[in-house]
């Protein structure tokens, strides 16, 4: 006569369905594998195994073999990606067209269906739920595509913690870190005591965490905002901040340094160390030295994500915080590198 179960097993069991049965999974997501119940849950791996082979006869899961257990149920096959940026990601060398025409690239390497949109500040859109949505600056269509329980990929941003976050891949650089290695390159010097700091549009929370992080060594530094990342505004904000002597110059990013060193080239003529964040072209083409974004990694790192939901390869959701590195260039800052 057949053993009867014990209770253990029949309350894992019933956990497992209730597992499933939440919000956390989608039908052709992948379930707990046998040898994680097993170390899990306190049982031998032949029970884990007897239980997911019956949670599979009763409809709950699919069996793949050389692959594991998945989510049974109707499912969504993705055709391809749809990259949604904002519309200043058409500007040639802006960081956004950067980061777009090196994740077009590979994913035409890869021969991966992709669809662009370029959408203005607040405009909202229909998403195709057949396309993987990849979102830069892009807030208005991040709820829409989270309360459909739909996986997207966010680039440049952290998303909210919560329930929502576990269907948001990310890719972030940590500006902060940043800030505080811009800070570091000019206590180097030696010489610098009072520098300035340009930053971004004032809600920006990449300008808001550049600046942090330099403050963090330089607390009494004076902030001069721009009203935007362009030259125009930073050429403004350095005629004002230059009716003062300046020991040094951060700038939250490369246009505005750009800004800056034209400005000393068309009226002062000094030797002003300064310093630019991103390593966007004209960094190069102007011998600025920047804060370099890791461009190659946050690329590839953005198509292996792509290419895990295409797969459906991926079950986590992944979070990337990616750190920054100084470029030194040019003679207007003089140290070197170790």
């Amino acid at each position: 006569m057949p053993r009867g179960r014990t209770k253990k097993v029949v309350s894992l069991k019933n956990k497992l369905i209730e597992r499933i049965q939440s919000d956390y999974y989608k039908p052709g997501d992948r379930f707990l594998s046998n040898r994680y119940i097993e170390e899990r849950f306190g049982v031998s791996y032949q029970t884990a195994y007897r239980i997911t082979k019956e949670l599979a006869e009763e409809g709950y899961l699919t069996l793949v073999p050389s692959s594991g257990a998945f989510i049974a149920g109707p499912q969504n096959k993705l055709k391809g990606v749809s990259l949604f940026f904002q519309s200043r990601a058409q500007q040639k060398g802006s960081f956004g067209n950067r980061l777009l025409r090196g994740i077009v690239q590979e994913l035409r390497r890869a021969d991966i269906l992709t669809q662009t949109f370029y959408l203005e500040q607040g405009e909202k859109l229909d998403i195709d739920p057949a396309f993987f949505p990849v979102l830069w600056e892009t807030p208005q269509l991040l709820e829409a595509i989270t309360t459909r329980r739909q996986y997207c990929l966010l680039l440049n941003e952290r998303p909210k913690p919560g329930i929502s976050s576990t269907f948001v891949d990310s890719i972030t650089i940590d500006d902060f870190s940043g800030g505080v290695t811009a800070a570091e390159l000019f206590l180097q010097k030696g010489t610098i005591h009072d520098p300035v700091i340009i930053a971004g549009p004032d809600r920006d929370l990449r300008s808001i965490a550049r600046v942090q992080g330099f403050l963090s060594l330089f607390p009494d530094a004076s902030v001069f905002k721009a009203d935007s990342w362009y030259f125009e505004p930073g050429y403004i904000q350095a005629s004002v901040l230059f009716l003062n002597p300046v020991d040094a110059v951060f700038c939250c990013n490369d246009r505005l340094a750009s800004a800056v060193v034209s400005y000393i080239y068309d009226h002062t003529k000094k030797h002003v160390p300064i310093i630019g964040f991103d390593d966007a072209p004209i960094s190069e083409q102007m011998n600025i030295a920047t804060i370099a974004i890791p461009w190659d990694d946050f690329i590839n790192l953005s198509v292996d994500i792509i290419k895990g939901r295409l797969s459906n390869t991926l079950n986590s959701t992944i979070h990337y915080v990616l750190v920054t590195r100084p470029i030194h260039r040019g003679n207007l800052i003089s140290y070197h590198m170790p």
